[in-house]
């Protein structure tokens, strides 16, 4: 899991995703359980379906 005092720049948010930046890469977060993905398109998807609760697998 990446570590929250990594985080160099929140940049934008879209819908309930926030695009930040750490260790030089984009990263987007589901505002609702904080998952992270490297692409937009599977934390929108991630997003649809967030319960809020932990997820079953490994972040």
């Amino acid at each position: 899991m990446l570590r929250e005092n990594n985080i160099r720049t929140a940049i934008r948010v879209f819908g309930m995703v926030v695009q930040t930046e750490r260790d030089d890469i984009t990263w987007y977060k589901c505002e609702t359980c904080g998952l992270m993905f490297d692409d937009q398109s599977d934390a929108r998807q991630h997003e649809e379906n967030c319960d809020d609760e932990d997820p079953s697998y490994i972040q």
